[in-house]
């Protein structure tokens, strides 16, 4: 005849091994979906984020040649994101994010403006391609010569 502690004993270790399975179980759960668990392992550039980043340089393209946007200016003040609102992308720039600050001087007043730091690194690349191409077309204008 088996004892009642040896019956509690053999209880405990079926327990104790069906414990350790679903532990294990859990654990390679928590491995294959890290990925979804934390966004810093997680991927990035897909076709989506392409799409909306040439739509944003479109965007800061058409403004700069239409005078709605000025050229980005070569000197930012950057800090931790207080609320304001991106010039170029309109969005909200968070506590989390970078957010450049941007003085703008024309006809006696000055103005400050505020974008992220992507927004303001395509701002900068389309103002200096803007920038590149006008001073291509006056070359070709004057004959070839720089002025």
């Amino acid at each position: 005849m088996i004892s009642v502690p040896s019956l509690h004993i053999e209880s405990s270790r079926n327990l104790i091994s069906r414990n350790r399975a679903i532990i294990t179980a859990t654990r390679q759960l928590v491995a294959r979906n890290r990925r979804r668990l934390n966004p810093w392992w997680g991927f990035s550039g897909g076709s989506d984020e392409q799409d909306s980043a040439d739509e944003l340089r479109s965007s800061i393209r058409q403004r700069l040649a239409q005078g709605e946007l000025v050229p980005a200016p070569g000197r930012v003040w950057a800090g931790r994101g207080t609320g304001q609102r991106c010039v170029v992308c309109a969005r909200e720039i968070l506590a989390s994010e970078v957010e450049n600050e941007i003085s703008v001087r024309a006809d006696g007043l000055e103005m400050r403006l505020y974008a992220h730091l992507p927004c303001l690194r395509a701002w900068r690349d389309e103002s200096d391609a803007l920038e590149h191409r006008a001073s291509e077309a006056l070359e070709d204008f004057m004959g070839g010569e720089r002025p």
